[in-house]
């Protein structure tokens, strides 16, 4: 897929707005112009590296205490070392001209130099960016989304497979073959493979299918970037999907893929039932949806005739009673994850009595509080926080009048205190005291770094070394909701007076 991965500084340079003046190029076989911006920063301290990023632009006017070429000399070696794309120097705010050392500096350590004019203020560089990556962003999506079309149109005509193959292959300019758990290539599209490259194919997608669960893994060679997923739940993988490309895949090329490794589980188990396969599909549209793209989701859903309920909605997370056989809610959404089954119904549904009707069957039902998509991945956390603490006197669980009971509810958990010391165990020993706080704030803010540095009075670098720290201790990846949920229920657990 060919939209521009990211914003470069050939963009900035070339934006006629800016009239930003060029003054040193890096020296590297890499046109210097081309590389990434992420961000343009600006500061004027004497040591800005602690709050600058690498592929960040940095913008200044006068840097404190720098005034000899030594000092200098110095100043730029840090930010090249920490990964600076470039530097910009506005002048007529303190100096007529870029400083000559300034300059040599640059060209000794390699880092691009450019000048700002008195007349373009430094927000103006600083919104063009964001302007070209919302750009970006749109043109990635409007992208993928008619690459999904393709791969659905693709999925529903008689040799479905291999139509499904060739448009993935076309969409992402490559060849792309499919192989059994062994290696062994059942279907391809695009040009003849190298043999090493076949082999290396060969080996790799064996190594995957004899771990029997799904899994990625990719490798690169000096003519080749090669990406594989396995097709299929763990405990029926149908293949491994391979994708060659002469560049690195971007975001979008893996959107892309994943969906095409849905579209294939489903192709491949056609002597399944209806339910199963709609489930397979329903899966995978409620990771898109927790991973922020509901109308991608929608998309994926309408090629089925389906749809989803429209907000504002309610989580429910079941175990126990299977609800795509017999679920009370012929309006909603329904999906398994994470070995249970969550629906996704209107919030003017009757939830409480459709909730007992499934509770009357043997389930156990928890319910989030009403929330919007965007705000979905919060919502199943709590369906799953309620679902938890379900009995049989008492099988469906309202978040909503738990959390309102504060700790209470906790303590109806068997051994509560016990459990969440064994979780926490790693962070209650002698030299951790101030990680226990900065995972709480960190969890409270909802995983929003800024919110919870600020609350905490850090750096929100700083904030992040803790939580690596934290997710190390713990050997637990706190990126996911499940992962968090259980860290935060023993946190609470830990507060509560047991």
């Amino acid at each position: 897929m060919s939209v521009s991965v990211s914003v470069t500084l050939r963009d900035l340079l070339h934006a006629s707005e800016l009239r930003l003046v060029p003054l040193v190029s890096a020296h590297s076989s890499i046109d210097g112009d081309q590389a990434p911006v992420d961000w343009v920063h600006h500061s004027d301290l004497a040591d800005p590296t602690p709050f600058v990023a690498r592929n960040q632009v940095l913008l200044i006017t006068r840097p404190r205490k720098i005034r000899t070429a030594q000092e200098y000399d110095v100043y730029v070696e840090r930010l090249a070392r920490v990964g600076v794309v470039a530097l910009g120097f506005g002048v007529k705010v303190f100096s007529d001209e870029t400083p000559p050392a300034l300059i040599a500096a640059c060209h000794r350590h390699q880092l691009r130099l450019f000048e700002v004019p008195f007349e373009t203020p430094f927000i103006a560089v600083t919104r063009f960016v964001a302007r070209k990556q919302a750009q970006i962003a749109q043109a990635r999506d409007a992208q993928t989304l008619s690459a999904l079309n393709g791969l659905s149109s693709a999925a529903l005509r008689p040799d479905g497979v291999r139509s499904l193959l060739r448009e993935l292959a076309k969409r992402l300019s490559g060849d792309v073959l499919l192989t059994d758990v062994l290696g062994t290539v059942t279907a391809s599209a695009g040009t003849p493979v190298a043999p090493e490259i076949a082999e290396r194919v060969r080996s790799e997608a064996h190594r995957l299918g004899s771990r029997g669960q799904r899994a990625t893994s990719s490798f690169a060679t000096d003519d080749v970037y090669a990406s594989l997923q396995t097709v299929g739940p763990g405990e029926g993988l149908r293949g491994i999907l391979v994708v060659l490309t002469q560049r690195p895949a971007s975001p979008s090329d893996h959107a892309v893929a994943t969906s095409a490794v849905a579209l294939l589980a489903l192709l491949l188990k056609q002597k399944s039932t209806r339910h199963r396969d709609h489930a397979l599909l329903r899966s995978t549209v409620l990771e898109l949806l927790l991973q922020g793209e509901p109308s991608i989701g929608h998309q994926v859903l309408s090629t089925v005739g389906e749809d989803l309920p429209e907000a504002p909605v309610v989580v429910a997370v079941f175990s126990g009673a299977r609800p795509w056989n017999a679920h009370p809610w012929d309006s909603g959404f329904v999906a398994e994850h994470d070995g249970h089954q969550v629906a996704i119904v209107s919030a003017t549904a009757p939830v409480l009595q459709e909730s007992a009707a499934l509770a009357a069957r043997g389930g156990r039902v928890g319910l989030s509080a009403p929330t919007t998509y965007t705000q979905l991945p919060i919502a199943l956390s709590q369906g799953q926080a309620a679902q938890r603490i379900t009995s049989d006197d008492e099988p469906v669980r309202e978040w909503a009048r738990s959390s309102s009971q504060g700790l209470e509810w906790i303590q109806e958990v068997p051994h509560a205190r016990a459990r969440a010391r064994a979780i926490l165990a790693p962070l209650l020993v002698e030299g951790s005291e101030e990680l226990l706080p900065s995972l709480r704030v960190w969890l409270e803010a909802t995983g929003s770094w800024d919110v919870a540095s600020r609350e905490l009075g850090i750096h929100r670098h700083t904030l992040r070394r803790r939580i690596n720290t934290i997710e190390t201790m713990l050997e637990r990846d706190l990126s996911g909701m499940n992962a968090r949920t259980d860290v935060w229920l023993a946190l609470q657990a830990l507060d509560a007076n047991l």
